[in-house]
């Protein structure tokens, strides 16, 4: 990219263009391919990555960036379908938690081999380097506490 360097306000427009264009190119191939958009296989993977295998609601929306009601919504369209379930059960903070069925795991970890590829070629060679800061930027960005990335 040629020109001056962006200020926060350019940046995170170009940001949220890039993240359009990732998430059209993601829901094209991961429909084809899977059946998901891609917002569905990144609830779906945040559950399969949960240390339980539950999440409290509250705690998935606010990691999705989701409004509880919304997610709730989501969460139905996919109880439907068979991929997840809202536990009646209770956390032991008494939040209401979420987890995988088995064909949604099943799901999930296909999908997963397929956006992995998409990712690796859109970041393309030159920019692995610079992953390692790029994710503390971005985790910044979503108010995470700093980590490292665990796939970088």
């Amino acid at each position: 990219m040629s020109g001056p360097a962006p200020d926060a306000l350019g940046f995170c427009l170009l940001l949220s263009r890039a993240c359009a264009r990732l998430e059209l190119s993601m829901a094209d191939r991961l429909g084809d391919f899977h059946g998901l958009d891609f917002a569905d296989f990144t609830l779906l993977h945040r559950l399969a990555s949960a240390p339980d295998g539950r999440v409290a609601m509250v705690d998935l929306a606010q990691a999705l960036g989701m409004r509880l009601s919304s997610l709730t919504r989501k969460l139905v369209q996919l109880e439907k379908v068979g991929l997840a379930q809202r536990d009646s059960a209770l956390s032991g903070d008494g939040l209401r938690c979420a987890s995988l069925r088995p064909v949604g795991k099943r799901l999930v970890q296909e999908a997963e081999v397929t956006v992995r590829a998409m990712c690796a070629q859109a970041l393309g060679p030159a920019t692995l380097a610079h992953l390692p800061e790029m994710a503390l930027a971005l985790a910044a960005l979503c108010q995470d506490k700093a980590r490292e990335c665990a796939d970088c």
